[in-house]
């Protein structure tokens, strides 16, 4: 083989690495914003539930909130909100 030929065998060599680390820079970045796509779903669904579950306990006689009236269940529902997205932080 000569020189030329074995420095564009080279060549080929190298662009083809520079390819299959671009492919595989691209599928990592992929699934990062998969990844974070999912942390904030599951951080938006237990904070939701949390509101939710937050409002029941508020609008129920025995509940602490009931002396508050009509507002017990929005109140309820903050309280669960901020308990709710403070558990997705933390697990």
């Amino acid at each position: 083989m000569s020189i030329t030929g074995l420095g564009s065998s080279y060549k080929t060599q190298a662009l083809s690495g520079l390819r299959d680390l671009s492919q595989m820079e691209q599928q990592r970045d992929a699934a990062n914003k998969q990844m974070e796509a999912a942390d904030s779903a599951s951080k938006m669904s237990t904070t939701f539930t949390g509101a939710g579950l937050g409002a029941a306990v508020g609008l129920m006689s025995g509940s602490p909130l009931a002396s508050l009236g009509m507002a017990a269940g929005p109140v309820g529902a903050l309280a669960g909100a901020a308990a709710g997205y403070l558990f997705s932080s933390l697990f």
